[in-house]
């Protein structure tokens, strides 16, 4: 079979002007890149949290194109999907603000709007169906083809939702005492900032799962948490598949409050050395674990100290001495020699000389006994974040994104790229490849598959390709297949002795056998090219089927809408 054979190289891949006869082809080569260049705003929009009144109009001036586009190639089915969608936005006009980003909330609240919108998006886009992201872009130029006979105030008003991005309809909220309370209010974090695309949380880990999967949900883009890096290699181990974009070890704050801890502790140290005669006294007599803290906390890092704490020992132990003496003799002279009088004082007098002894001879730090019992629960405390911090390491910030990493080649259209590998020509003796026969069964296809590798060196490189032979349909399938959430988006070249097909269509992801059915259809010798077209659509209950049958110097297009 004697077919024009043209160049073929990996960069036809991203071709979307074939060689072609039929006018369907350009629209929709124009439908896509319309599509391209409000996506290409929107992403900027996005990722500047930011959009210029310029961006704006010519955003709105695209919309205006796309919806002259769809309106000259819309069969009368999908016009009254449109209009379905037209009413649901009479009746609700928060759907005017509709956004893909919080695709599951308006799931939720409109599922009939939220479906309805993504068929027409497939109907209108067929193979230039990528994204549902594209969803947005859709409903703009059906809000713009609304209003094109109504009066200037109505048009008005909807032109000022015709932009690249419109926000949230619903967000995240954390109450006042959420922190305090935890799992008793059903929420153990708070949110410290919120942009309206990304979220800043501290509170409890062990509901860092529900809240990543709720800022999903509400169409957040990243969300930043607090945590210590034990917490963080946990997080890592439990959530290997989380895209972790950033992470930081961040500074300390007091009463939320960012400050900077060596600047702090000069502070502190110095306080302390100029309040000597009071702060010593009163430090003295705190448990040595705490004055410990102290003289830590007041040494910078050169090991300067601003506070010695056998010197405050010492000193708060001549206090309680000298005062257990003086607090003695004073209740003797006004309530006599008394049990009540002599005790106290006694017991403080004795315990300050025993204090300024331990550090004399062994530089034993002690405080005084009932301050410590008062001085417990925070002894208590400090202790345990000592060992938090010896356990999970410095206090930092974590940024995880909730964005899906994007395909590569989503933007590639398969179905110009087949058609030009339907016209390479092929030897007869390869095309007789494709009969099969007793003498032709383990061969079958194998010689036509590595002819196609030979004259386009590209395939063999192109992991995004499959292929597959069925001996019963006696044809050979090369084919991209395409998960797009709920949907699955199949384009495949059919190739049988002197027939090629090139097919399009999106179907639900949970239909069964979808290679094989296409294989059977195509290959059914019966019926006509239109016939095949419905017929696929039908079996594999698909939204569109597009199938071009190619030859030499023509391709025959034919198309079917569920």
């Amino acid at each position: 079979m004697a077919r024009h054979n043209p160049e073929i190289t990996k960069e036809d891949i991203k071709n979307h002007n074939p060689e072609i006869t039929s006018e369907e082809f350009p629209t929709r080569s124009n439908l896509a890149r319309i599509i391209n260049s409000m996506n290409e705003i929107r992403t900027v929009s996005l990722n500047t949290q930011n959009c210029g009144a310029d961006q704006k109009d010519k955003y709105l001036n695209l919309a205006t194109q796309l919806a002259d586009r769809i309106k000259l190639t819309s069969s009368p089915e999908l016009v009254k999907q449109m209009q379905t969608l037209v009413d649901a936005l009479g009746k609700d006009e928060k759907l005017l603000k509709y956004d893909p980003s919080q695709d599951k909330v308006w799931k939720r609240k409109n599922p009939d709007f939220n479906r309805t919108l993504e068929e027409v998006t497939i109907k209108i886009l067929q193979d230039s169906f990528n994204s549902l992201d594209s969803k947005h872009h859709i409903l703009q130029a059906v809000k713009v083809l609304s209003v094109q006979e109504a009066q200037f105030n109505v048009k008005e008003k909807v032109y000022e939702t015709v932009i690249p991005f419109n926000g949230k309809v619903e967000g995240i909220k954390s109450g006042v005492f959420s922190s305090v309370l935890g799992s008793m209010l059903g929420d153990s974090f708070v949110i410290e900032a919120d942009d309206g695309l990304n979220l800043k949380v501290k509170g409890d880990l062990d509901l860092i799962e529900g809240l990543l999967n709720k800022a999903k949900e509400k169409g957040y883009k990243s969300v930043s948490v607090e945590m210590y890096e034990g917490d963080y290699r946990k997080f890592v181990e439990k959530f290997p598949d989380s895209q972790i974009t950033q992470w930081v070890s961040i500074e300390p704050k007091f009463l939320g409050i960012k400050y900077d801890p060596q600047k702090m502790r000069k502070r502190a140290g110095k306080l302390i050395k100029w309040t000597t005669p009071l702060s010593y006294p009163v430090i003295g007599a705190m448990p040595a674990s705490i004055q410990r803290r102290i003289r830590n906390y007041a040494t910078d890092k050169q090991g300067n100290t601003f506070f010695n704490d056998s010197n405050a020992t010492v000193a708060s132990g001549a206090v309680s001495g000298v005062g257990g003496v003086v607090g003695g003799l004073t209740s003797i002279a006004l309530l006599g020699p008394t049990p009540f009088a002599l005790i106290p004082a006694g017991y403080f007098a004795i315990e300050g000389i025993i204090r300024i002894v331990s550090v004399a001879e062994d530089n034993k730090k002690m405080g005084s006994a009932p301050v410590k019992a008062i001085a417990l629960p925070l002894e208590k405390v400090l202790n345990s974040k000592d060992k938090i911090k010896d356990e999970k390491g410095k206090y930092c910030l974590v940024n995880i994104s909730l964005v899906d990493p994007e395909a590569k080649d989503n933007t590639v259209n398969f179905f110009d790229y087949f058609t030009r590998i339907a016209r390479v020509e092929v030897p007869q003796e390869v095309e007789d490849n494709l009969v099969w026969s007793p003498a032709n069964h383990h061969q079958y296809g194998l010689q036509f598959g590595g002819f196609l590798n030979e004259k386009i060196p590209a395939l063999k490189e192109d992991k995004s390709l499959e292929r597959e032979l069925n001996k019963e349909s006696q044809n050979y399938l090369l084919y991209n297949i395409r998960e797009i959430e709920d949907f699955t988006k199949i384009t495949a070249l059919v190739c049988s002795r002197g027939e090629r097909y090139v097919v399009s269509l999106v179907c639900d992801s949970n239909v069964k056998d979808k290679i094989k059915t296409i294989s059977t259809v195509l290959g059914n010798k019966t019926i006509t090219q239109s016939e095949k077209a419905k017929d696929l659509c039908a079996r594999m209950n698909a939204y569109y089927t597009r199938i071009a049958k190619v030859s030499k110097d023509t391709i025959i297009e034919k198309e079917y809408l569920r």
